[in-house]
């Protein structure tokens, strides 16, 4: 079996107070994969996570969802997965504007 392949992720502007989703998939849908999410390198998990942002586990994917953007959600965001077969990363930069 080939290790996972991300596809690639879409960079984003978007207006603050907006919604975004961004999409981790791999090409197949393996069974035991781990999904980590970075920003700007640091790590998004429960103890540092923003309370706009929730993270979705699906077969196959991981969904990042920003509620109500604001400009400190700005950044590169990058996925990871993990499996035993081998890991991939893919990333996209988020640019958050001001609505006026």
């Amino acid at each position: 079996a080939l290790p996972p392949r991300l596809k690639e992720m879409k960079s984003q502007e978007s207006a603050a107070g907006s919604k975004l989703v961004l999409r981790c998939e791999t090409s197949s849908e393996y069974s035991s994969l781990k999904f980590r999410w970075f920003k700007n390198g640091n790590e998004l998990n429960r103890k540092n996570k923003p309370q706009n942002i929730k993270i979705q586990k699906r077969p196959g994917k991981s969904e990042l969802r920003i509620n109500k953007a604001s400009l400190a959600d700005s950044g590169e965001y990058m996925c990871k997965v993990i499996s035993k077969l081998g890991n991939d990363s893919a990333s996209a930069n988020i640019t958050i504007v001001d609505a006026n």
